[in-house]
């Protein structure tokens, strides 16, 4: 970008020069006709005339340079605009394709391998992993979820109430989006129910492959309770989202061993028919 001036010091300049001007041809003569030769015929005050218009013709070819070259800056600086606003629409438009491209190779890699296909980019093949040979392809670990013989303790008893740890385990894969409710209910010696249900996995949570998740709960009127069972009902993932397990496994707490069993087929059946009939607001029924 070139140098330029303000218009406005060549506007002052020419201002002073034409006042001076004015000033010089207007206070006595400007030539002596006693001489003959044109330089010796001005007079002192002809020459500064004659300097000052020069002076004048100066200021003007300077000024009319000086506008071209600030037109020519003006163009520059347009174009450098466009340049920079082009620039940011181009930037704008990759990356919203190469976003979309991401997006789309990703959901047709997931799309591959539901129907158990896998796209080559280096050989631009699709191969049936399907029909590959059985030593060649070894289908993942599916995610167990379970709680184990030990996965429910007593932590601490105050008065009427106690606290539980309640332990979580993973076997064999990972897992995540878990939709799992949590349902506690609880028998009391006097044949009375009482049953919530509580999520114990929070959003976007992940479990690694032979992981625990420990969480806890809290028991009223634990004096009076003989067992809890605990009813691990939902759904959840693999880590890659692909496949999805359903689970609703029951557990038995004995409050006098402290140990977790699993409960026979006909005990198993006729629990999940009194939850099916339970409030899960906490509240006493009994049966």
């Amino acid at each position: 970008m070139s140098f330029t001036v303000p218009n406005l010091i060549f506007v002052i300049a020419l201002a002073v020069m034409t006042i001076w001007l004015t000033f010089e041809t207007t206070k006595g003569g400007l030539t002596d006709n006693r001489h003959h030769n044109i330089l010796k015929r001005l007079t002192t005050r002809g020459k500064i005339v004659v300097f000052i218009l020069l002076v004048i013709t100066g200021l003007l070819i300077c000024q009319e340079l000086n506008n071209q070259r600030q037109n020519g800056n003006q163009v520059l600086k347009l174009q450098q605009e466009r340049d920079l606003r082009d620039n940011k629409i181009t930037d704008g438009i990759k990356n919203g394709v190469d976003s979309i491209s991401n997006k789309l190779f990703d959901d047709i890699s997931t799309a591959f391998k539901k129907q158990e296909l896998q796209l080559d980019t280096v050989n631009q093949e699709i191969i049936n992993i399907k029909n590959k040979p059985i030593s060649k392809y070894i289908a993942p670990d599916n995610p167990v979820l379970r709680i184990d013989s030990t996965g429910i303790s007593l932590l601490r008893e105050i008065g009427p109430i106690k606290k539980y740890k309640l332990t979580i385990g993973v076997k064999d894969a990972g897992a995540t989006n878990f939709e799992i409710k949590v349902g506690i209910l609880t028998e009391y010696k006097d044949g009375i129910y009482s049953y919530s249900i509580i999520n114990f996995f929070p959003d976007q949570f992940k479990m690694n492959k032979n992981s625990v998740w420990e969480t806890g709960f809290t028991q009223l009127r634990s004096e009076d309770s003989d067992r809890l069972y605990i009813n691990v009902n939902g759904t959840y993932t693999s880590l890659d989202g692909l496949n999805k397990y359903d689970i609703n496994d029951l557990y038995i707490y004995e409050q006098e061993s402290r140990k977790v069993i699993i409960p026979l087929n006909l005990l198993r059946k006729k629990i999940l028919e009194i939850i099916d009939k339970m409030p899960n607001d906490g509240s006493m029924v009994r049966f």
